[in-house]
């Protein structure tokens, strides 16, 4: 399937309580999204990396940096059948596990959206076509 755009979207979310830890309380999520679009459909994913590198040496910051300049361009390039293709694709680049991650999880979504289409495309089929009669052949 082929890949025709990949967005990257930057959300933030307050939390409903403040988070605390030894590293300070945190209010609000940055949280970053990658869109796959292609052929009319669309795949998302979600980074988990941090605004801080307190807990993983990945943040926010890194994952869109390396997502943009690194690993999108070798994603649109190669347009992998499927997600499971994506660490292979990947592995020049070292580290950043959470915006890899992101992206082969918004390839595996596409997929999945290619998939219900198609069910749903032949669900269309079965019930459109006339009913088919099927006789006991005499042996």
């Amino acid at each position: 399937m082929r890949i025709d755009a990949i967005f990257l979207r930057e959300l933030r979310l307050p939390l409903v309580k403040p988070f605390q830890t030894s590293f300070g309380t945190t209010t609000d999520r940055r949280i970053l999204l990658v869109e796959l679009r292609g052929e009319g459909l669309s795949g998302w994913g979600e980074c988990v990396a941090g605004e801080h590198p307190f807990f993983s040496d990945e943040t926010v910051d890194t994952a869109w940096l390396v997502i943009q300049q690194e690993l999108a361009p070798v994603l649109a390039a190669a347009d992998p059948e499927h997600g499971g293709k994506c660490p292979g694709l990947f592995r020049q680049v070292r580290g950043h596990r959470m915006a890899k991650a992101a992206l082969e999880n918004a390839k595996r979504a596409t997929i999945r959206s290619f998939i219900r289409y198609l069910y749903l495309k032949l669900s269309l089929l079965i019930r459109a076509a006339p009913e088919l009669r099927f006789r006991k052949s005499d042996a």
